[in-house]
């Protein structure tokens, strides 16, 4: 017999995997992480609804022997046990997206009370209509929430994982607004479709336009069918009613273009990288520092330097670079269950008053389309995972909680204390950033220290620290800001020293500090990774002009001008140097050159 007290659990999983707390990008990351697997360990107190599948579990154990060889054999096996910013993807956020599919089989499986699966709906739909309240502000040119991107994306912070929630939450929503006359559901269903149109993520759209198919066949009938098509219709109407969606979907703005020729160069890149690593990829977690190999003059052009990809932007290409070949095929052998158990289930329970499993069985074929060109990150992804775990979840054996699953529960609450500490670091994290910004270099450094003791496995947050302190120091000549950026850059783990973020914040030490030969030697091997870095090559001109080595300098910014000739930086600098080398005509027409690219751009 079913214990309603089961539903706290389930508005706590559903309510923080959907509802993502407000904040940009990786803002509160950890606090939603803590809230699923505090929602996962308080599942464990009560009677299964169901359980996850055998079959499931042994796909997703052998995964996991995968992904902890590959960490062990990769260049930074630390690295890829723990993860790193900004998805942080090692063992504690993975446990997490397995503690979601866990718990959502346990509260949402084949057993479950009629009144949870409501709720779970009903849940999805608030949701659903708080992000898109947040997403018409924020396309009306409104913005709520802090954030320095062009496209917000809402609660969620990224405008690719809104669209996937989007395509997540259609599934159950629509499905059940068919069935039942349901005001809330009928109104988070325009939501779903809403936040996904205003996201402008193509692969979202795309995706949606498959669920709207597959929902008219579930439904069966000619009248469904041409809903379906219908809502198709309406659906690309929309997506050119709103501007920017419109611009995206034609790819006549600059960031489309741009988008869809970074992401081949990216796919290109990633197959030639993974080809050499066929047995057990670069390892989870390696893929921004092994990347950068396969960097070419072409990328440094078209894509440039900022924003290194942690990841090929494709799911199936993530799995080949985390984990090579087993991983991939692992992969593939999960989908195929989701696809052919998961549907078959999924068909047989379509005619349920609430027909969740079908409804999550939509919304896992759209999240896996739109994941074909995007990248995984918790907010969409825990959501999928506990979607997973309710299509692929059958009966339980045992109606009373066991020792193995209070063993479990006990650790789910263990991992939420971590991501609650990880998530209590942010707080002086960005005091610390606040106080370098002000010069307050002991202020910054304490609470600098503070984050590390709260969040002691984030191997990046040293060069965090070094990074905003080494550069404060060089723009404002503070040595008390240098000589706290070598104590923390002095920190960072041993297998991360040759990551090129830390190498050139070892350069900048070294500049700062007047070694300008170790400065000059520490970027040339930057180079001799990432060749063409436009730059790393303007850096390395600037050190050598303070060395005195003008003449290698200027071959430096003409290097640089060459790879990105629109870019009036090189030309800057250039005649910065023209004019110390007493080059007055030479300096003169280097100017005019950056002035005219500067108002070309």
């Amino acid at each position: 017999m079913k214990r309603p007290v089961a539903v706290p659990a389930l508005v706590l999983v559903f309510v923080a995997t959907a509802v993502v707390v407000p904040g940009a990008l990786n803002r509160f990351v950890f606090g939603k992480l803590a809230v699923v697997v505090i929602g996962a360990g308080a599942a464990a107190l009560y009677a299964p609804a169901g359980r996850l599948r055998r079959e499931v579990r042994v796909v997703v154990g052998l995964a996991a022997g995968v992904l902890v060889a590959a960490a062990l054999v990769s260049d930074q096996p630390l690295a890829g046990a723990l993860g790193r910013a900004p998805r942080f993807e090692g063992v504690f956020v993975l446990a997490a997206y397995l503690a979601a599919a866990w718990a959502g089989a346990r509260l949402l499986g084949p057993e479950r009370v009629i009144g949870a699966a409501l709720l779970a709906v009903r849940v999805l739909a608030v949701a659903a209509l708080l992000i898109a309240f947040f997403a018409v502000l924020e396309s009306a040119g409104l913005r709520p929430l802090t954030t320095n991107v062009s496209r917000p994306g809402s609660l969620l912070g990224n405008a690719s994982d809104e669209g996937a929630v989007g395509v997540l939450c259609l599934g159950p929503l629509a499905l059940f607004a068919v069935r039942r006359r349901d005001r809330l559901v009928a109104a988070g269903t325009v939501a779903a479709v809403a936040m996904t149109v205003l996201s402008a993520s193509r692969g979202a759209l795309a995706a949606m336009v498959i669920e709207f198919l597959l929902l008219g066949f579930v439904l069966r009938g000619r009248r469904a069918v041409a809903a379906g098509l219908a809502a198709v219709v309406a659906l690309a109407g929309l997506s050119f009613v709103v501007p920017a969606t419109r611009d995206r979907v034609l790819g006549t703005s600059p960031l489309a273009r741009h988008t869809v020729s970074g992401r081949e160069l990216l796919w290109r890149e990633t197959l030639s990288l993974d080809a050499s690593h066929l047995a057990l990829g670069v390892g989870p977690s390696n893929y921004k520092s092994a990347i950068v190999a396969k960097h070419n003059r072409e990328w440094q052009s078209k894509v440039g330097p900022q924003d290194p990809p942690d990841s090929p932007h494709s799911l199936p290409l993530q799995a080949l670079s985390d984990g090579g070949l087993p991983l991939l095929l692992l992969f593939a052998v999960l989908c195929g269950q989701v696809v052919v158990v998961g549907g078959r289930r999924a068909w047989r329970g379509r005619a349920e008053a609430v027909p969740l499993e079908a409804g999550a069985m939509i919304g896992l074929v759209g999240y896996g389309i739109a994941s074909l060109v995007g990248l995984t990150s918790p907010g969409p992804t825990l959501l999928a995972s506990a979607f997973l775990g309710i299509v692929m979840s059958e009966r339980p054996q045992e109606r009373r909680t066991s020792i193995a699953t209070r063993a479990i529960g006990a650790v789910c609450f263990a991992l939420g204390l971590v991501f609650l500490m990880a998530e209590i670091a942010e707080i002086p994290l960005r005091h610390a950033i606040v106080h370098v910004s002000r010069g307050e270099v002991a202020s910054a450094d304490h609470d600098f220290a503070v984050a590390h003791v709260l969040r002691p496995w984030d191997l990046d947050l040293p060069d965090v620290a070094a990074h905003a302190l080494v550069t404060y120091g060089i723009a404002t000549g503070d040595g008390a800001a240098v000589g706290r950026a070598a104590v923390w850059l002095d920190k960072v783990p041993s297998e991360l020293r040759e990551d090129e973020q830390v190498m050139l914040d070892r350069a900048s030490l070294d500049e700062a500090l007047g070694n300008y030969i170790a400065a000059e030697r520490g970027l040339t091997a930057v180079l001799g990774r990432d060749r063409d870095n436009p730059a790393v090559l303007l850096q390395r001109g600037i050190v050598e002009a303070e060395g005195g080595s003008s003449a290698s300098a200027e071959r430096d910014f003409r290097a640089a001008a060459n790879v990105v000739p629109d870019d009036p930086g090189p030309w800057a600098d250039l005649a910065v140097l023209y004019q110390q080398e007493g080059r007055s005509s030479d300096a003169a027409v280097a100017k005019a050159r950056a002035e005219a690219l500067s108002r070309r751009s």
